[in-house]
């Protein structure tokens, strides 16, 4: 065997020696990925929405629902129940205000309502 496929060999193995412990760990820490990723899900949802909201809005009561959502948020993490089809209807409700970039008060109106509707259930 020649020098130059001895060295891709030993390159070939690291490579797919990476690929291995990388997906043990993402298998073993899977919960802390996802939990890491729904919050900061929350946080820039909290920063996007507090930046848009529509003039004559109650801010203190969107404010007050974003400060319930994010505990909410992590009492499902500390206790391990974080389910991610509960959170989809306000995700995508987020997504769908969001895309001209500005919240009309009946988008911010459904997006607090898809909220308080995860937070009771969850």
């Amino acid at each position: 065997m020649g020098k130059g496929c001895k060295v891709l060999l030993i390159v070939g193995i690291v490579i797919l020696a990476l690929v291995i412990v990388g997906g043990i760990i993402g298998y073993t820490q899977c919960d802390k990925i996802q939990s890491f990723a729904a919050t900061k899900a929350v946080e820039s949802m909290e920063k996007d929405v507090l930046a848009n909201i529509p003039e004559g809005f109650n801010v203190d009561e969107v404010k007050a629902t974003l400060t319930e959502l994010k505990d909410k948020m992590k009492q499902l993490v500390a206790e391990k129940k974080l389910d991610f089809t509960k959170m989809s209807p306000m995700v995508n409700q987020f997504k769908e205000s969001m895309k001209d970039r500005k919240l009309t008060a009946e988008e911010l109106d459904k997006l607090i309502e898809q909220i308080r509707e995860f937070i009771k259930s969850s």
